[in-house]
């Protein structure tokens, strides 16, 4: 907060904003570093390999079933619901690099602790 607390309180002279507002913004603020922090962090903890995501995945060498199966667990839908996610194929048809990028491009705020 100590960051924040110099440059929003000219912010909050020069707009007029109660104590009130001005404490609920640096608060705000807060929580979104907390937040962002968190992420960082965990995303770090994980070890996954951050060049595997979907983006630069060749999703073409996908055939029809599994595409559709990629685009329902793109959602993060399955973190939600605590479902685990298996997947089977033959070495070097994607596996480890799809579920990479499920674990790097998930949706932040799933409610998964």
């Amino acid at each position: 907060m100590a960051e924040n607390a110099h440059t929003h309180s000219g912010l909050a002279e020069n707009e007029g904003w109660s104590h009130d507002r001005y404490l609920l913004e640096l608060c705000e603020l807060e929580l979104a570093g907390r937040h962002a922090r968190r992420i960082e962090r965990l995303s770090a903890a994980s070890r996954l390999p951050q060049e595997k995501t979907a983006t630069t995945f060749d999703k073409t060498r996908l055939d029809l079933h599994v595409a559709q199966r990629w685009e329902a667990l793109k959602d993060g839908e399955f973190l939600r619901r605590r479902e685990n996610v298996l997947a089977f194929g033959n070495p070097g048809s994607g596996k480890t690099h799809l579920l990479c990028a499920l674990g790097c491009d998930a949706p932040v705020g799933t409610g998964v602790r």
